[in-house]
């Protein structure tokens, strides 16, 4: 990238600086003939400042233009080519292509490399002895509770709804915990 900055930036700063010393220096000799010249002189001295800036000038000038917009243009279309910008005139700079889905597929198809297959182990030698079955689960036992007394002597705390055993008599006032008060 700096490759192609750098010279441009020079060029320009030189373009640019030549151009107005060369304007500059034209009335300063302009008014040193003036002092130096006679009449005559000082007329042909009037008509050259009334004639403006020479061809060469303007055609100077015209390419410096020119170059510093043309290494504008070049920088943005660059920076489109290489996504780091949006493309701002997509009907003008073309946008960059798509990526090749060929080279995509091709890597997504490489499978990754299968391990080795592992040795056989021997097998072990067959057990005689049949394996206890594993014992099945016991259904949870739903918990009963006959008032408030007995909740607190087995949970040691106020009952909630998501618990078991919770009976909507254990929630006089309907808010989800029953037994709020400690009745031993």
């Amino acid at each position: 990238m700096h490759k192609r900055i750098i010279p441009a930036i020079v060029a320009a700063s030189l373009a640019f600086s030549v151009v107005p010393s060369a304007l500059a220096e034209e009335p300063a000799n302009v008014e040193n003939q003036e002092l130096n010249q006679n009449q005559e002189g000082q007329v042909a001295a009037l008509e050259k400042v009334e004639e403006g800036s020479s061809d060469l000038e303007i055609i100077a000038g015209v390419a410096v233009i020119a170059g510093v917009v043309a290494a504008i243009a070049g920088g943005v279309h660059w920076a489109v080519q290489q996504r780091m910008i949006p493309n701002p005139l997509p009907g003008i700079i073309p946008n960059p292509p798509a990526p090749k889905k060929a080279a995509v597929k091709k890597a997504a198809a490489k499978p990754a490399p299968k391990p080795a297959p592992k040795p056989a182990a021997k097998p072990a030698p067959a057990k005689q002895a049949v394996e206890k079955p594993a014992p099945a689960p016991r259904p949870a036992r739903a918990a009963t509770y006959k008032n408030c007394t007995d909740v607190w002597n087995k949970l040691g705390r106020s009952i909630y709804a998501r618990d078991a055993g919770f009976q909507s008599k254990f929630d006089r006032d309907g808010d989800g915990v029953g037994c709020e008060r400690d009745p031993r």
